[in-house]
C-alpha cells in the first residue's frame, strides 16, 4: 500500500476482526493448555525435567511439591550451618544474657563466659591441694609416689623378718589351724598333761587313759595281804 494510499473502513474491519479471531483463538488454546491433565502436564512433562529420574511424582504439581520439600530441606540444613558458624548476637551477647540472668559474669560470648566460669569453679576448689611430700597436714597432699613408699614402708614394717612362709595374716591363720580361740584350746590341752612341778586332779577315766598311754597295767596282786600272811 503506497503511502497515499487510504485504508478503507471495510480493510479496517477486516484487520479487526482477523486479529480479534486470533486473540480469541490464543486465548482458548492458553485455557487449553492451563486446564490439560493429559501427558502435556504428567507423566511426559516429567520425564522431560526429570531425567535424572530424582523424583517419585508423575505429574507436574506433585513434582513441584517435591521440588519444594527438598528445597526447605536444603535451606534448614543451610540455616543449621549458617546458626553453628554464627558468631554474632545468636551465639553471643544475647545468649550470654538469657544464660547469666543473673549478670554475674563480664562476658559478652560463650567461650568467654566458660572460661569465666572455669576461674570461678577453680577458685572456689582453691586451685587443687598443694603437693607437698616433706609435709602431713589437713591442707597439703603427698604425691603418688610419696604415697606408694609410704605403703610400701608400712608393709615392709609389719612384716620385719617374718619367713615368705608366715609374712601374711592369711599364713599366720593356717598355721594356727584357723582356730580363733586357738589359745583356750592350747591351754585347755596343757592342762591335761601330767606335771611334775605341781599336784593335778584327775578323774578315774583320766587316770586309767594315762596309764594305758604310759602302759602302766594295774597290779591284780593283793600285796598288804601278803605281807600280812607273811607275818603270821
Amino acid at each position: 500500500m503506497a503511502a497515499t494510499d487510504f485504508v478503507t473502513e471495510a480493510q479496517i474491519d477486516s484487520l479487526v476482526t482477523t486479529s480479534a479471531t486470533a486473540v480469541k483463538a490464543a486465548n482458548t488454546a492458553h485455557a487449553a493448555h492451563l486446564a490439560d491433565t493429559s501427558d502435556a502436564h504428567d507423566a511426559s512433562a516429567i520425564s522431560v525435567l526429570d531425567s535424572g529420574n530424582k523424583y517419585t511424582a508423575t505429574d507436574v504439581e506433585a513434582a513441584l511439591a517435591e521440588v519444594k520439600t527438598l528445597a526447605d530441606a536444603a535451606a534448614t540444613a543451610a540455616n543449621l550451618t549458617a546458626h553453628l558458624n554464627d558468631t554474632s548476637d545468636a551465639h553471643d551477647a544475647s545468649a550470654i544474657s538469657v544464660l547469666d540472668a543473673g549478670g554475674d559474669l563480664t562476658a559478652t560470648n560463650v567461650e568467654d563466659a566458660l572460661a569465666e566460669i572455669w576461674a570461678i569453679a577453680d577458685a572456689a576448689g582453691g586451685g587443687g591441694a598443694v603437693i607437698n611430700d616433706a609435709a602431713t597436714n589437713t591442707t597439703e597432699v603427698w604425691s603418688s609416689q610419696k604415697t606408694q613408699d609410704e605403703i610400701t614402708e608400712g608393709i615392709t614394717a609389719v612384716i620385719d623378718a617374718a619367713p615368705g612362709t608366715l609374712d601374711t595374716l592369711n599364713e599366720l591363720a593356717a598355721a594356727l589351724g584357723d582356730d580363733p580361740n586357738f589359745a583356750t584350746t592350747i591351754t585347755t590341752a596343757l592342762g591335761k598333761r601330767v606335771r611334775v612341778d605341781a599336784a593335778q586332779s584327775f578323774t578315774g577315766g583320766e587316770k586309767t587313759q594315762g596309764q594305758a598311754n604310759l602302759g602302766l597295767v594295774p597290779s591284780t596282786v593283793d600285796f598288804a595281804a601278803n605281807f600280812t600272811a607273811g607275818l603270821a
